[in-house]
């Protein structure tokens, strides 16, 4: 059983986890999020993690990062690969093409799951390329160290403009391939049932109404205060658990309360160093949803060939961070992978 607990200032099991096939995507419609226990097993996942320190380790740090050394993981010197306003969220040097995220989006109880909700074959939904949620451990940072692992909280938002389109447009997801749990490393964060009219209205509201949100975007961020984000819960999550919420959703990440810590020289360095959170976004919609499948296939191989790391939307050209550099390989993709791009 997965729950979803209160972040800030305490906690209350709010949601079962439900199998394919038994009342999740009920689950999904009516809160707006669902966790999918064990959707990948542990040999796929470990081969997903491996990956992706492949990754790292190669062109997501140009040869300068070290699984085994934590030293290694530093931003600062331009080894570790930047992210999104301190969110973890890591969308350059072609993330969003890694044969990790790549594994994720061909596995197949991961299409099956979009494919379920969607009430499609697999092979009519186009994925997402999103990048990667990497986490480094900030309560074990290795002493000398003076760049702050932590990573930010307070960012709940909807990825959907619910004033110029208020339906159900995208569901979105990850892949968690290491536990979470809000108060030992922090992690997801939402708040069920704010994709419902009533909520939405509060957040339009919020934002300055019609006159504002017409022009705005899709990404709109909860000002900070407002009693919507009291409801606001945290996920707890198994390895190979499968994460899904419907785009309207207010929904961000928290790290785990705690101050950072910087270890000191005498102490022993830790033998099999671990991220504190690895976790690979994926979004699927119907191939239908594209309004011109053509353009939108051109764009999508053009995506894969250059390292673009996209945004959530798949039947959308919409680009989210830097292409990849000069050492960028293009992935190899089975069939089960081509099948969603």
């Amino acid at each position: 059983m997965r729950t979803f607990r209160r972040c800030r200032p305490r906690f209350a099991s709010i949601l079962l986890t439900q199998a394919p096939g038994s009342g999740w995507n009920e689950a999904l419609r009516q809160q707006g999020v669902a966790v999918l226990a064990g959707a990948v097993p542990p040999v796929e996942r470990e081969a997903i993690l491996n990956d992706i320190w492949d990754w790292l380790e190669g062109v997501g740090s140009g040869g300068a990062v070290s699984r085994s050394d934590p030293t290694t993981w530093t931003m600062s010197d331009r080894r570790w690969p930047r992210d999104n306003m301190s969110t973890g969220i890591v969308c350059v040097r072609g993330a969003g093409q890694a044969a990790g995220a790549w594994r994720v989006r061909g596995h197949a109880a991961v299409q099956s799951a979009f494919a379920h909700f969607w009430g499609v074959e697999p092979s009519q939904l186009l994925t997402s390329m999103d990048g990667l949620i990497l986490w480094r451990p900030w309560q074990q940072k290795p002493a000398g160290i003076a760049e702050p692992w932590k990573t930010r909280g307070s960012w709940l938002h909807a990825d959907q403009n619910v004033y110029r389109r208020p339906d159900l447009e995208a569901i979105q997801g990850l892949l968690s391939l290491t536990a979470a749990d809000p108060r030992k490393t922090g992690g997801f964060v939402c708040v069920p049932g704010s994709h419902l009219p009533e909520a939405q209205q509060e957040l339009c509201d919020l934002l300055g109404g019609p006159p504002r949100l017409r022009k705005r975007g899709d990404f709109l961020a909860l000002p900070e205060g407002s009693s919507l984000g009291a409801g606001a819960r945290g996920a707890s999550l198994e390895p190979g658990d499968l994460l899904l919420w419907d785009a309207r959703l207010l929904h961000g990440s928290e790290p785990a309360p705690g101050v950072e810590h910087e270890g000191e020289p005498e102490d022993p360095v830790v033998s099999a160093p671990e991220l504190l959170r690895v976790a690979v976004p994926v979004c699927m919609v119907p191939r239908s949803f594209a309004q011109d499948q053509d353009e939108l296939a051109a764009w999508r191989r053009k995506a894969v060939s250059e390292g673009i790391t996209t945004k959530h939307w798949p039947h959308k050209q919409r680009v989210q961070g830097e292409a990849g550099g000069p050492d960028y390989v293009v992935p190899k993709l089975s069939s089960d992978m081509l099948r969603v791009l």
